[in-house]
């Protein structure tokens, strides 16, 4: 009898360092699909930061020789942004203050029937005006703060697998 007792124990103990050891293995698991994840969203931010850093600096430059361009004439920092639905509508760098978020498809391969499948993330962005030391200001400057905001976008019952939103930043001067 006490050899059965033995037995269950060490089956018990078996059994719960199995379950432990499991457990370790699917923590591994989501930790490398969340830092996966976040290399999409930076691939995807820095494709929006390029589409961005294709438009002219403001308004007031386009078509023009920015050593001809006044700080007067550009746009105030009241005026950025107007809801459209950037990439396609924005004109220069500051439109894409407080787009609409844009939900941007990363296709990660094709089942069986060649069907996409991948991770949809939203991006929004914001824009200020900033001083030569970095600060944001509301006076109007040679300089452009351009911040993205990359988060997974969860439909449904799909798993979040990007643990917190991605932050990019970069500068933009037309002189």
């Amino acid at each position: 009898m006490s050899e059965t007792m033995l037995a269950l124990v060490a089956l018990m103990i078996t059994t719960f360092f199995v379950f432990s050891q499991q457990r370790g293995l699917v923590e591994s698991e989501r930790e490398l699909a969340s830092v996966e994840l976040e290399v999409l969203a930076h691939a995807v931010g820095s494709e929006v930061m390029e589409q961005i850093a294709a438009k002219p600096f403001d308004a007031a430059t386009i078509g023009i020789n920015p050593q001809s361009a006044s700080l007067s004439d550009l746009t105030l920092s009241a005026n950025f942004g107007d809801g459209l639905d950037c990439p396609d509508v924005c004109d220069d760098i500051d439109d894409f203050n407080n787009m609409q978020p844009d939900t941007v498809f990363f296709e990660v391969g094709r089942d069986e029937f060649d069907n996409p499948f991948g991770f949809n993330f939203v991006v929004t962005a914001a824009v200020r005006y900033i001083d030569t030391a970095g600060n944001e200001t509301t006076s109007r400057t040679w300089m452009k703060d351009v911040t993205l905001f990359i988060d997974q976008a969860v439909v449904g019952s799909e798993r979040r697998y990007l643990r917190k939103a991605i932050e990019m930043k970069q500068q933009f001067s037309l002189q």
